[in-house]
């Protein structure tokens, strides 16, 4: 990434924002000073002194100094100074092993003394203590704050971010430093620019006295867009940043912040997370746990799902997204067990089916180019909540992007097949027969699914002799294990051969379907079928052999 000097920046800053005081502070540290002195740190160093005078055990302020040492060079003085945290935790530790804020600061002083198992222990058991107590206090804006912490210093990111907007929530004193927490974590995200900028303008709309976003210069650099925003409190600079937005890649090449001393008054964080300059090693060790962790729940959610256990299925994958929320799959599968526990209940239960489709939008609001969100998003809204125009509109997009994407033809098939289905409800018959046979033609290995629903779009639109050809097209085409296709087909075409008033072939398609149908999973479809048989029986005035059908299929539990 380029660099541009603090002092072109802050010169830059100045022009901007058309009034700005004789001293500024710089660095992405958040750490300030007064430019023209010689050590810009000296006011910092000066207040952990003090600090540590009144209380020589005070970890956060030995971070502080490790920190400051570190920036400058001093690598020495910062492992004595990280040493002495640790210690100092320790003792905090022994008298309450149950202090999330000593184990975090003890995470970071391991970190900084490159034992970074150890540092990652630390810090997830600070997450654990905060779980408890949140458990027992969800309103506890204090743990919120103390886990979100702790994600950030885990570099898990959009975990902290969502446990930052816990701390909004609940209205915390609090709240301003969560806004700027959150506009950091954003600004070094990829195209997080604008968003990072916004959180912020929330964190000064939270502030006292006369702190505002003080104006913005954007200029046309020709294939590049510089964007420059500075944010004051009267005659101070709080914070001022610079983003390159490259056209061509519609990406943000160059990001640079400046924070001023003021800025960081309002950073409730604590020193013990601050800003640690982290080694690579550590970065890389805690994603691989942060990966290990939400597989492992994942796995759990999956194994839950094949046991039936569907509401712990979703408790589990709730585990998964609190640790990786911008995980899209995630929300997608969570929306996809929520369907199944709905079902379990009813197909009534609205609220479950409404809560599925908001998983499957978070899903898109991640990445909105994920053609299964859309494509499971149109099957709950067309087949679960009867929404037929917003569920065609769902599939168009799950064509459009799987038609661009795809890297073989089998969901884009299925999406063509669900399209299908949604136009025949809406009356619209033709369109839904092409889409049939896009379907048909798209996956042939696959071609009985799409001969099926093209056979009950045709049904319901009274052409029964193309419906029974297609029924016996799926019949021809499932394997001998499919029973269950068959059996659907052949119980299908009985149905179009009885409203085509020719009931001894319909007696033999309904024979057909109730020959296939001995499992008792398929005992419904099997009731139906003698129920539908014996219509057809009295129909041909064959009173006595009707009545036995209407008797077998009341004995199998239908009922009229």
């Amino acid at each position: 990434m380029k660099e541009i000097s603090a002092i072109v920046m802050l010169t830059i800053a100045m022009l901007c924002a058309s009034a700005m005081a004789e001293s500024m502070s710089v660095n992405q540290t958040g750490i300030s000073g007064n430019i023209s002195e010689r050590n810009p740190f000296q006011d910092v160093v000066q207040g952990y002194d003090h600090a540590l005078q009144l209380d020589p055990g005070n970890a956060s302020a030995w971070l502080g100094k490790a920190q400051v040492s570190q920036i400058l060079g001093n690598q020495i003085e910062s492992r004595e100074y990280f040493q002495k945290a640790l210690d100092a935790t320790n003792g905090t530790l022994k008298d309450d092993s149950q202090d999330a804020k000593a184990w975090q600061a003890m995470g970071v002083a391991l970190a900084g003394l490159a034992r970074n198992e150890e540092a990652i222990g630390a810090l997830e058991r600070s997450i654990e203590i905060s779980d408890q107590k949140l458990e027992e206090n969800p309103g506890d804006a204090d743990s919120w704050w103390q886990k979100a912490a702790s994600y950030e210093a885990l570099y898990m990111d959009y975990a902290a971010i969502k446990a930052y907007e816990k701390v909004i929530e609940l209205n915390s004193s609090k709240s301003v430093g969560a806004w700027i927490r959150i506009a950091d974590i954003l600004f070094v995200k990829a195209n997080g620019y604008n968003e990072s900028v916004e959180a912020f303008n929330e964190a000064i709309r939270l502030m006292p006295d006369n702190a505002s976003w003080a104006g913005g210069v954007v200029s046309d650099q020709g294939n590049s867009i510089l964007r420059t925003d500075v944010w004051r409190d009267d005659d101070r600079i709080l914070r001022v940043t610079i983003g390159s937005y490259n056209k061509s890649t519609k990406k943000f090449d160059f990001i640079q912040q400046i924070v001023s001393r003021p800025a960081s008054t309002w950073l409730f964080r604590d020193n013990s997370i601050g800003f640690l300059q982290t080694r690579a090693e550590f970065v890389a060790l805690a994603a691989n746990r942060m990966q290990e962790k939400t597989d492992g729940w994942y796995k759990t959610s999956q194994e839950l799902f094949q046991n039936a256990s569907y509401e712990e299925s979703v408790e589990a994958l709730n585990r998964a997204i609190e640790l990786d929320p911008g995980n899209s799959t995630l929300h997608i599968h969570k929306g996809f067990f929520i369907v199944n526990l709905a079902d379990l209940s009813g197909h009534k239960n609205e609220g479950l089916y409404e809560e599925a489709i908001k998983e499957f939008d978070k899903a898109l609001e991640l990445d909105p180019m994920n053609e299964e969100a859309w494509t499971y998003k149109a099957s709950v809204l067309d087949t679960r909540l009867n929404k037929s125009a917003e569920a065609l509109l769902a599939y168009d997009k799950a064509i459009e992007l799987d038609g661009e994407n795809a890297v073989d033809n089998e969901s884009l098939s299925s999406a063509w097949i669900g399209k299908g289905t949604v136009l025949a409800k809406l009356g619209r018959y033709n369109e839904s027969f092409e889409a049939f046979d896009k379907a048909i033609e798209l996956n042939p290995q696959a071609a009985v699914f799409g001969w099926l629903s093209k056979g009950e779009a045709l049904n319901r639109s009274k052409r029964y002799d193309e419906a029974v050809k297609a029924y016996d097209k799926v019949v021809e085409l499932s394997p001998e294990s499919a029973t269950t296709l068959s059996a659907h087909a052949c119980d299908n075409k009985g149905d179009a051969l009885l409203a085509w008033e020719k009931y001894d072939e319909a007696i033999k398609a309904y024979d057909k379907a109730i020959e296939q149908c001995p499992l008792d999973a398929m005992k419904p479809m099997g009731a139906e079928a003698w129920y539908k048989k014996g219509i057809a029986l009295q129909a041909l005035g064959h009173t006595s052999e009707a009545d036995a059908a209407f008797a077998k299929a009341k004995e199998l539990g239908y009922q009229a």
